[in-house]
């Protein structure tokens, strides 16, 4: 098809490669949800944003669905409404949608004084895909509550879908296979599981990051990354468990490598190990370390191996003839039973770009999803201007993290004399 030839209105719309492990995998435990929120200077006008809703609805199609299936597959149909804005004293806490509420709709938006939150199931997409989400509904809020147009770099809802926003891409860039190594557990954090999430937002200056990333001469990702790995390498000396390989699960975007738009799910989880790591390790050589495994982890060979596992799973004949009920508890029991392959999932989304008209109305975003079962933390790096929020998110009562993960990287910016200022 043309690159640019739009795509017509769908009622049914299958699940990306990807996605289609997720409503299989979905449990009190195991949900799988993200939520990225933005702080405005201003406090929000309900009505407003509502409009805004309704207005991008024919503009995103994959994303007003609702979560279906039949005897044998999960798949989405479209919404014939637009969801109703939710306030924060009528939501659950953050990132705890039930499966019932996915069949009614895959998404949800909600404010707070100033603060918009949009959380929906991984199913529908990425970090990447809900953050072009959410940054044209500001741009149509933005529209209707000041009439502030023209964002160069924004979807326009005037403007119908491609099909290249709506395609699943992971078929067209898979490799051969990869045999799967088998590794020993990682260490896993302990703790004692509480029904309620916990919330953590560290918030600094992005150019003193980069900065300081760039003293030790590596990436932000590679800097915050070594950051995680000394603070849980801490966590385990206090906890003797020095036989457990403390190991990093981090999602790398595959749109800039393979060229896409799409707005669906595009990117594929890489393991970075922390090695041999003592108390006398060099911050620096762990980045540095780090810095070396994402590079040779994410060129397109090693990326298109790892997409082609995916691919042979969900083409299996064997498993599409599976019914459902059968699907659930297969992918269940193995969640529940396989190794822990990693302490917890680190996620970049990178610099949220914005226009300069729309700069002066956004202070702030952040982003989190929900811990795995076995690794109860996970932690989302966003960067909006010149503002960088690290959120770290636990489903146990313990604090095992937060104020290593403080300690550790103010002790490293000082060591390199370059000053932190929070925000």
């Amino acid at each position: 098809m043309n690159e640019k030839e739009y795509a017509p209105p769908i009622n049914r719309l299958e699940l990306d490669t990807a996605a289609t492990m997720f409503p299989l995998a979905f449990c009190k435990k195991h949900k799988s949800l993200i939520r990225l929120t933005v702080t405005m200077s201003d406090p929000i006008d309900r009505n407003s944003l509502q409009s805004a809703l309704d207005r991008l609805m024919p503009r995103f199609p994959s994303f007003y669905v609702r979560l279906s299936h039949n005897r044998f597959r999960y798949f989405f149909e479209s919404l014939d409404y637009t969801p109703v804005i939710l306030e924060e004293a009528r939501a659950n806490d953050p990132l705890f949608m039930t499966l019932d509420e996915l069949y009614t709709c895959a998404f949800r938006v909600v404010v707070a004084e100033n603060r918009i939150a949009l959380e929906y199931s991984h199913a529908v997409s990425d970090g990447y895909g809900g953050s072009v989400f959410l940054k044209s509904l500001i741009a149509e809020y933005l529209n209707i509550r000041y009439s502030v147009s023209g964002f160069p770099g924004v979807l326009c809802v005037k403007e119908a879908s491609t099909y290249d926003e709506i395609k699943d891409e992971y078929p067209k860039i898979a490799g051969v296979a990869n045999k799967l190594k088998d590794f020993p557990s990682a260490y896993s954090l302990k703790g004692t599981p509480d029904e309620k999430l916990h919330i953590t937002e560290l918030t600094f200056k992005t150019e003193a990051l980069l900065n300081c990333a760039s003293e030790h001469g590596v990436t932000l990702t590679a800097f915050l990354s070594g950051i995680l790995v000394a603070a849980l390498t801490d966590v385990r000396w206090y906890k003797n468990k020095k036989q457990q390989e403390v190991r990093l699960s981090i999602p790398i975007d595959l749109r800039r490598r393979f060229s896409s738009c799409t707005l669906r799910n595009f990117t594929v989880p890489i393991t970075i190990y922390a090695g041999n790591v003592s108390e006398k390790t060099d911050i620096s050589a762990l980045c540095q370390s780090i810095h070396k495994q994402l590079k040779r982890s994410t060129n397109k060979e090693n990326l298109s191996a790892m997409v082609a596992m995916y691919v042979k799973m969900a083409k299996s004949r064997v498993i599409s003839a599976m019914p459902l009920s059968l699907k659930r508890w297969g992918v269940q029991t193995f969640f529940s039973l396989r190794k822990v392959e990693s302490c917890m999932t680190f996620s970049n989304l990178g610099i949220w770009r914005l226009p300069d008209e729309m700069e002066p109305y956004v202070k702030q975003s952040g982003m989190m999803f929900s811990p795995k079962p076995s690794s109860p933390y996970s932690c989302g790096v966003v960067s909006v201007g010149n503002t960088l929020t690290l959120t770290l998110t636990r489903s146990i009562k313990e604090p095992l993290l937060e104020q290593r993960v403080l300690r550790i990287l103010e002790n490293t910016i000082y060591k390199k004399n370059i000053r932190l200022e929070s925000v």
